[in-house]
């Protein structure tokens, strides 16, 4: 009768804690998986964000004006506790000003260093310009080498999104070697949420 009752306990034991080792471990998966359905559903995807940037560009002797704007929308992938992803994507648009404007949306997306022509980003000289520390870059086309200081704090970026285009790194001036190109950003305003 002893044995026998030796032989229960041995079994029961060894029954819960293999049933406590497989139930805690799915129990703290459900818990997490829960926790974080409640944190997604409690956190409202971000509002529309806009950037607005004024330039004054010199070609030589003449110069002029430039308005760029960037729209982002935010955009939360999948649903309840699968929600895993934010994506931001923006709209382009840059006019030039010289009394009338001229729409330039087609160039817009050279205002950025990542994800447009082939930049050279040299992370080590850096330089403020309108208040933002700025970092260098280099472009050759032809014979001509560029030099531009850009912001990776523009556009905005709400934290953990994910850009849909890849664009980063907001050119706020630049210049030709031989100095009759410039472009220097002279107004910069944010709406952010």
């Amino acid at each position: 009768m002893g044995k026998r009752i030796y032989i229960t306990i041995i079994a029961f034991v060894t029954f819960a804690a293999i049933y406590q080792t497989f139930s805690t471990g799915y129990g703290c998966a459900d818990e997490i998986i829960y926790l974080s359905e409640q944190t997604l559903r409690n956190s409202p995807t971000p509002a529309p964000e806009s950037l607005t940037v004024i330039y004054e560009r010199q070609t030589g002797q003449n110069s002029d004006l430039l308005h760029l704007r960037i729209d982002t929308t935010y955009h939360q992938i999948g649903k309840g506790a699968y929600k895993h992803e934010l994506r931001a994507e923006r709209e382009y648009s840059l006019r030039s000003f010289d009394g009338t404007y001229t729409d330039m949306s087609d160039v817009a997306t050279l205002c950025l260093v990542e994800g447009g022509r082939e930049w050279q980003t040299e992370n080590k000289q850096q330089h403020n310009v309108a208040g933002y520390n700025c970092l260098s870059a280099t472009l050759r086309v032809g014979n001509m080498r560029y030099q531009a200081w850009y912001s990776t704090d523009l556009p905005h970026l709400h934290r953990g999104a994910e850009i849909s285009d890849g664009r980063s790194g907001l050119i706020l001036e630049a210049q030709s070697a031989d100095m009759r190109y410039t472009l220097r950003a002279k107004y910069i305003g944010q709406r952010i949420g």
